[in-house]
């Protein structure tokens, strides 16, 4: 089955969630994170088609806050969608107008 997240249930103990990162920094970000938290984990690095995997396994029961310390984690080295402020401004500002002028035209045409 096709995964869009970077965890997943571990694949021989189903007490276990196994988190895959792509970089050190953001791995190394979530052990800080747990470790803050006084959460179980281990870590580790596994080799795949696409490169080096820095793997963090934690326990189920934490699930609910693990998932919260990911995407802290993931979003400290997000880039952003659009890079350029002045593009991304301009295209802010012009969705802003498209869509007023469409809520405009839908209330003054009823």
């Amino acid at each position: 089955m096709f995964n869009i997240t970077n965890f997943s249930e571990h694949p021989t103990n189903p007490l276990y969630t196994v988190y895959k990162f792509k970089s050190i920094e953001e791995s190394s970000t979530f052990q800080k994170l747990l470790a803050e938290q006084n959460l179980f984990y281990e870590a580790d690095e596994t080799e795949n088609t696409y490169g080096l995997l820095y793997i963090v396994v934690v326990k189920n029961k934490d699930e609910n806050q693990t998932t919260k310390l990911n995407y802290i984690a993931i979003g400290k080295y997000r880039k952003p969608l659009i890079s350029n402020k002045i593009v991304r401004s301009v295209i802010y500002t012009f969705t802003v107008i498209l869509l007023g002028s469409a809520i405009v035209g839908f209330f003054l045409s009823g």
